[in-house]
């Protein structure tokens, strides 16, 4: 008790009542450890006289009152919590304002008292008033202090999950780690993070839980083996290039870095040192036993090798080297995007292949040039040797007129001057120049058809068009009403005897969407095809055409030919065209009846033979 707690005695305040007066008066007997428990014990009442009692003895102010007065409640909450006596400390703590949750937490937090702080934390967990983190906090703390020897050198200065926590977190993960690895507490994963797990099991060279790590991320089986806590763990956290690298570093045993090495690179995943050189990740390659399977170890989901810095690598050694047949090789199953062409010479002559397509005139002539001018350092010399290439050129190039070419007497393609190739053409094929000088003269000729008409007939045509122009006749008047209207397609010239055409038609439209024949497509085509044949199967030509037609685009025309061969049998016999055109029109329907027509037509002539007996065969299966 304090010498002014004995020589003064506050007076009550004449606003109090009797009973705080007494309760007053009494209090200036006792000192203010004896006061404050009082007053916190018995309620918010007392608790408020407190204050003001304190005030007036120590002539303090109400707030140094109020801090005087907790701080000797929590001086009492420390004794009783030795004492067990927790639910009395949440009463006082009530009176006196404070949330008992809160005061326990930080207790919990802070003490290095093991059997106290189990005692508050199984408390406030019974209540439910344990927050995740430390509940994470207090298991990890006790899994350090039961397992002191294995991080004896790494110790705690204090042993409380206030000092836990306030360790850096490089700490926390390399100590969690180690103790996951002893425990398989699925609880210190909060604390740990891969790098520090990877580190752990490197150091101690656990080549049997790195790979099965590796088999758990990437090839997603089912049993693995593994406990569940491992499984979890493992499918939690990623492999990181960063990782794989660690091993060439660490000072694991030579064999664990060449079997984990060797299992990542099944999945596409390298380290940068094999990465920096096409003849080391070959090597590793081939001995994991997965080289013949370069490519789809390449292009998988997991690689972290980048097609383009493969495709980069192949290029510089296969060039180094001079291996242009093993280049051209390897890069017909990669992908050589845009900006990959200009690696080198060979890879933009291959891009330039890739992407031809027949129908592109300018790609044709780009194709060409660049084979050219891979295959001669002199392309002037190569084309006086090859004179058509330099000729496809000028005719692929859409731009460049030949009747300018002739007067101009230059030849500039792909800024590279051609004049003396050009020349060489010209002496070489004097045809070319003798069709130029004849469409000369033809131009340079002001004679039309209506002087011909005049020279000829004796036709004035003047006064035929006294009061109007004279006709042109492609003048957009005389087009319209005199000019072919119809759509021309493929089937146009399959009637104009023009197969070929028909079917480069037919081809370029097609492929323009897919490279192969759907079965529908080849059922219409059969049909359209089959009924521009038969509706002319007294004349050869248009028969003749259709099946050269089929045929030039890949569909089997023998149905074609056996059915207007037996057309031509039944129309020979009968001599009624309209009836073996309508008879043949729905051959799917009456096959029969075609059957038994040339049954009549054979048997009157007598005539049966080894042919007819298959066309009729032939004839008898349905269209495909």
């Amino acid at each position: 008790m304090h010498k002014q707690d004995i020589f003064y005695q506050p007076p009550a305040p004449a606003s109090l009542s009797k009973d705080k007066v007494s309760i007053w008066n009494a209090w200036c007997c006792k000192g203010d450890k004896e006061v404050s428990r009082e007053a916190a014990t018995k309620g918010a009442k007392h608790v408020e006289l407190v204050t003001q009692f304190l005030s007036a003895r120590r002539r303090i102010t109400s707030d140094e009152a109020n801090s005087l007065l907790k701080n000797e409640v929590l001086a009492w909450v420390k004794e009783l919590l030795d004492r067990k006596q927790i639910f009395r400390i949440s009463h006082i703590l009530n009176n006196i304002g404070i949330d008992p949750n809160t005061e326990l937490q930080n207790v919990f937090y802070t003490t290095a008292d093991t059997e106290l702080r189990e005692y508050i934390g199984n408390h406030l967990k019974n209540l439910k008033k344990l927050d995740e983190r430390l509940s994470n906090l207090w298991h990890f703390l006790d899994l350090v202090l039961k397992n002191n020897a294995l991080v004896s050198k790494q110790k705690l200065s204090k042993d409380s999950i206030e000092c836990l926590e306030n360790q850096d977190s490089e700490w926390k993960s390399e100590i969690a780690a180690k103790l996951f690895l002893r425990t398989y507490d699925t609880v210190l994963v909060y604390f740990f993070n891969e790098n520090a797990l990877w580190k752990q099991l490197i150091f101690y060279n656990d080549v049997k839980l790195l790979k099965m790590w590796i088999q758990i991320r990437y090839n997603n089986i089912e049993d693995s083996g593994a406990p569940d806590s491992l499984k979890n763990v493992f499918e939690r956290f990623p492999i990181t290039t960063e990782m794989v690298n660690q091993l060439n570093t660490s000072e694991a045993f030579a064999n664990t870095k060449k079997t984990i090495l060797n299992g990542l690179s099944c999945y596409g995943i390298f380290a940068d040192e094999d990465k920096s050189c096409l003849l080391k990740l070959l090597h590793r390659m081939n001995e994991a036993g997965i080289v013949q399977n370069t490519y789809e170890i390449i292009e998988k989901q997991t690689s972290n090798l980048d097609q383009h810095v493969f495709l980069q690598l192949l290029v510089e050694y296969c060039t180094k080297n001079k291996l242009f047949p093993v280049l051209s090789s390897c890069v017909e199953r990669l992908d050589i995007s845009e900006e990959n062409k200009d690696l080198c010479e060979d890879i933009s002559l291959i891009y330039s292949l890739r992407k031809l397509n027949f129908s592109d005139r300018t790609l044709l002539r780009d194709n060409i040039f660049y084979v050219a001018k891979f295959l001669s350092n002199d392309l002037n010399n190569y084309f006086k040797e090859n004179p058509l290439i330099l000729l496809s050129i000028i005719v692929f190039t859409e731009d460049l007129d030949f009747e300018n070419l002739m007067q101009a007497s230059s030849l500039s393609l792909f800024d590279t001057d051609l004049l003396p190739a050009l020349k060489h053409l010209l002496g070489n094929f004097r045809i070319l120049k003798a069709v130029y000088e004849y469409k000369k003269v033809l131009i340079e000729s002001n004679v039309t058809y209506f002087d011909l008409l005049e020279k000829h007939t004796g036709v004035d045509t003047k006064s035929l068009f006294h009061a109007v122009p004279m006709p042109n006749f492609t003048t957009s008047e005389l087009v319209e009403s005199y000019g072919y209207q119809k759509k021309i397609n493929y089937l146009f010239y399959v009637r104009e005897q023009r197969p070929s055409i028909a079917a480069k038609l037919f081809l370029l439209e097609h492929y323009k969407e897919s490279t192969i024949l759907p079965e529908d497509t080849v059922r219409y085509v059969q049909k359209k095809i089959f009924t521009i044949a038969l509706r002319n199967f007294n004349s050869y030509e248009i028969p003749s055409s259709c099946i050269s037609f089929l045929e030039m685009v890949g569909i089997n025309s023998n149905f074609l030919r056996v059915a207007v061969t037996a057309a031509h049998v039944l129309y020979e016999s009968t001599g009624n065209f309209d009836y073996v055109l309508k008879l043949f029109l729905n051959i799917e329907k009456d096959a029969h009846s075609i059957l038994n027509s040339l049954e009549e037509c054979i048997l009157e002539k007598l005539t049966l033979s080894l042919p007819m007996a298959q066309l009729l065969s032939m004839l008898l299966k349905p269209m495909t």
